[in-house]
């Protein structure tokens, strides 16, 4: 049985905060799938934040993508509502940090 859940990660921060974590963890049990960078950060600094997770210029290609057990939302503050609402009406669990 896997055991492994595949996590989308929405790279929302406007600060320059950016959210850390590794690709994969098999002592929590995750991979980092996708990453939406959504022009929070650079391409550049995303693959070396994410060398492992394929970075995403769409929200459907997490929401939609059936593998995606689980979508983290980093620092959502001051957003746009319109893709908060897309992923929290995708049907996949979701966590906002």
């Amino acid at each position: 049985m896997n055991t492994f859940k595949n996590i989308g990660l929405v790279e929302c921060s406007k600060s320059g905060k950016i959210f850390k974590m590794p690709s994969t963890s098999s002592l929590h049990g995750y991979n980092l799938k996708k990453v939406l960078i959504d022009g929070s950060i650079s391409e550049g600094h995303a693959r070396n934040l994410y060398p492992d997770a394929e970075l995403v210029q769409e929200i459907q290609e997490i929401t939609t993508d059936k593998d995606i057990d689980l979508v983290l939302v980093s620092a959502p503050q001051g957003y746009n509502r319109e893709l908060l609402s897309t992923i929290m009406s995708s049907g996949k669990p979701v966590r906002i940090l």
